[in-house]
Order: structure tokens, then C-alpha cells, then sequence
């Protein structure tokens, strides 16, 4: 999965924007540090080398950045997908829907006959928690 959209996932609405804009500085960012660096860096051999630092410094995001919780819901790992959501609210600094607490642990215990009842049991939770939001003027 592309890193733009694992991102996109995980941040709230208000912040996408944002965040999708946010991720595209680090790319002009290096662009530009390209050309300077070509400046320096006379022969070509030198160049690539040193330019393919950063790219094997990314493979290291694999072992920071979680799984997808709609992923971890369409593959079924509802254990996993109860940790992560422990943990964004923890992050955040936010209690769990008691909803989404109930849907995750029906889950886990008695696995749905087919994954979209789940997906859709989480997007219903999602949607009275936001409407429940709304209605006392707070935001997740």
C-alpha cells in the first residue's frame, strides 16, 4: 500500500488536507537538495550513491508505521485491529467508543460469517460517534 494512502487513513478528516499537502514537501525538499548536491558531486557514481542514502533509510518505515485498520478488518485480525485502536485513542488522548469497543470484541470472539458485516457495524460506529460529537460541539 502506498505510503499517501496508509496515511490518508489514519488521520481524521479535518486533517487530510493538510497532511496530504505536508507529505509532498519532503519531495521538493530533496528535488532541490538533488540539484545542489550535483553541484558538489562531480562524478556520477559519487552522486548515486550518495543520493540512494535516503531511499534505504525508508525501508526502515516498515518496521514503524502499523498496519491499516481497514486492512486488519478485511484480512479478519481482529486482535490486532483491537490493539491499534487501544493505541490511536491512547495517542490521541482519547477514550474508545464503547460501539467500536463491543463491535471489535463481538469480533474477536465470534467471528462474523462474512467481513463486510464487520466493516459495516465500524462505519455505523464511526457515524454515531461523529454524530454524537457533533451534537455536543466537540471534535474527534
Amino acid at each position: 500500500m502506498s505510503p499517501f494512502t496508509l496515511i490518508i487513513e489514519l488521520v481524521g478528516p479535518e486533517y487530510r488536507t493538510l497532511v496530504g499537502i505536508g507529505m509532498d514537501i519532503p519531495f521538493a525538499v530533496g528535488e532541490a537538495l538533488a540539484g545542489v548536491l550535483a553541484i558538489f558531486l562531480t562524478e556520477w557514481r559519487s552522486f548515486q550513491y550518495i543520493s540512494s542514502i535516503p531511499i534505504f533509510a525508508m525501508l526502515l518505515i516498515y518496521f514503524v508505521i502499523e498496519e491499516s485498520p481497514r486492512w486488519l478488518i478485511t484480512k479478519a485480525k481482529y486482535k490486532e485491529l483491537n490493539n491499534l485502536i487501544n493505541k490511536i485513542a491512547k495517542v490521541n488522548k482519547i477514550k474508545v467508543p464503547e460501539d467500536i469497543k463491543l463491535s471489535v470484541s463481538e469480533a474477536i470472539s465470534s467471528k462474523p460469517q462474512t467481513k463486510d458485516s464487520f466493516l459495516l457495524r465500524f462505519k455505523k460506529s464511526q457515524k454515531t460517534a461523529n454524530k454524537q460529537s457533533t451534537a455536543s460541539g466537540k471534535h474527534n
